[in-house]
Parts: structure tokens; sequence; C-alpha cells
């Protein structure tokens, strides 16, 4: 087993700066904080993957929220 700083993983504080180096988002917060983040990183979402483990949020409420040209998931 590698330790964290062992291994490729690499800790970024910015969710702008993250968003704009992936193109798979996992958002795990808790639902009270979704709507935050996503006013901070949507303009940022174009043509990426999205994928919701936020439990309480349906599918339709990330879809009234993002732009359609992001794939979104909700798992």
């Amino acid at each position: 087993m590698k330790l964290l700083g062992e291994s490729d993983v690499e800790i970024v504080f910015d969710n702008k700066l993250l968003v704009e180096q992936c193109n798979l988002i996992l958002l795990c917060v808790k639902p009270s904080q979704v709507s935050d983040v996503l006013c901070e990183i949507g303009g940022l979402l174009r043509g990426k993957i999205l994928v919701s483990m936020a439990a309480l949020l349906p599918f339709s409420w990330f879809r009234r929220r993002i732009s359609d040209d992001v794939a979104c998931l909700e798992l």
C-alpha cells in the first residue's frame, strides 16, 4: 500500500483550478453545499462529466442548473 505522499494523488484546495484540469468531476459534498459549489464551478463544466454523490437531490435538479453540454450522472 502506498502512502498519500508516495502516490500520484494531488490535493487541490481550489475548486475552479481542479475543474479546469479534469474532465471527470466527482461532486461529493453535503446536499446543502451543492448549490454553492455549482455556482462556483458551473461556468467551467462545459464539455465535462459531472458525477454527483449528493443525497436527496434528483437528476432533474442538476439539469435545471447546468448547461446541456455537461454530461451529468447521479449515483
